[in-house]
């Protein structure tokens, strides 16, 4: 039932372009008011604690709601509930329109309008980007962890732990990104060990969805390393399962105004070409963990 509901909603956000999760983000931020919080939180023990408790309770109503109609209607309203409630989880609204804009502005060599929508989609301001090129590595790696963030962590915890899981998982990175001072800390790090398998199984769909051998070294790597954020790791190895395409390299005086720009958007459909082929192995996976837990 939850890989059917999977599949719908999936279908729905990435076909239709459906998402309800800016309602779902507003209604959160304004019950939680993590800003108003934050000033109250002194100690780290303090944060967790807060943080820990918010998940707990959104954890505890969702799966007392599903508990609770789980059987009703032969689960057809539940399999409704579970759909409305994961296009209130995946996806951003705006984020496809302002990929489109930068890629159209790349496309015309407009590097002024392209850095303006480069710093709406990964949130770094232009003026700390010594070039294009640079701008074009932050954009593929925001394209990356947006996948990850709002598709794919939403996505792994709803199949292997529930619903609860899920929403619990899209609180914690809210208030990770709405708090500041010592709740933020705690939010970033209860966020990072929630992010941490996830993060390395995707990476590891990379090496298996593109190139094999340039990637698996680093996503082994990656398992052993606890200090890397999760665009970090993504980032890594994205740009070794990308045979046509580094994402970490230089701008060369030589390179020709039209080089540069094909490289962008030859750069920007490869990550994508990827991150696709990664999901469509990944929802294999899923339908083989629905099949046994079902």
């Amino acid at each position: 039932m939850n890989f059917l509901a999977l599949l719908l909603s999936y279908f729905l956000q990435q076909k239709m372009d459906l998402s309800l999760s800016r309602q779902f983000d507003k209604a959160v931020l304004q019950l939680l008011r993590p800003q108003q919080f934050s000033l109250m939180v002194k100690t780290k023990g303090t944060g967790l604690l807060l943080v820990l408790l918010i998940s707990a309770a959104y954890f505890s109503l969702v799966y007392a709601f599903f508990f609770y109609i789980e059987s009703l209607f032969f689960g057809v309203l539940a399999l409704a509930c579970n759909v409305f409630l994961l296009l209130l989880l995946l996806g951003q609204a705006g984020f496809k329109e302002s990929l489109v804009h930068y890629i159209e502005s790349l496309r015309r060599g407009d590097f002024e309008a392209s850095a303006i929508k480069q710093q709406v989609l990964s949130g770094i301001n232009s003026r700390r980007l010594n070039d294009p090129v640079n701008m074009q590595n932050e954009v593929c790696t925001a394209i990356l962890y947006h996948n990850f963030n709002r598709f794919f962590i939403i996505i792994f915890w709803f199949v292997f732990a529930g619903p609860a899981a899920a929403v619990a998982i899209r609180v914690i990175d809210l208030v990770s990104q709405h708090s500041s001072h010592q709740l933020n800390t705690s939010a970033m790090w209860v966020k990072k060990i929630v992010e941490w398998i996830p993060a390395r199984l995707l990476a590891l769909s990379f090496a298996l969805a593109g190139d094999f051998k340039g990637a698996i070294g680093y996503c082994l790597k990656a398992f052993f390393d606890f200090r890397s954020d999760t665009s970090t790791v993504l980032r890594g190895a994205a740009s070794g399962a990308l045979d046509n395409y580094d994402m970490n390299f230089t701008v060369d005086a030589t390179m020709s105004l039209d080089k540069l720009i094909a490289t962008g958007v030859t750069g920007i459909t490869a990550v994508r070409d990827l991150l696709s082929r990664s999901m469509a192995l990944w929802l294999g996976v899923f339908a083989i963990v629905a099949i046994f837990l079902g």
